[in-house]
């Protein structure tokens, strides 16, 4: 985990290569949708560990 943003493609792919390496394993704790008049909100809070590190993560999410 890190909280370095990355800003461009190449930063990207180098991260979730080396996350991926971890072998992390997440769930999402609470998820709501939101719809509107042609909107839709997914909102969503997940949590879980990279065995690879043994540390834990959480997040909230709203793409």
């Amino acid at each position: 985990m890190s909280n370095k943003p990355r800003l461009n493609a190449e930063e990207k792919k180098d991260y979730f290569h080396h996350f991926l390496d971890n072998k992390p394993k997440g769930r999402i704790d609470r998820r709501q949708i939101q719809l509107g008049c042609n909107t839709a909100f997914d909102v969503e809070s997940a949590s879980g560990s990279a065995h690879g590190t043994g540390r834990g993560f959480g997040g909230r999410w709203r793409p």
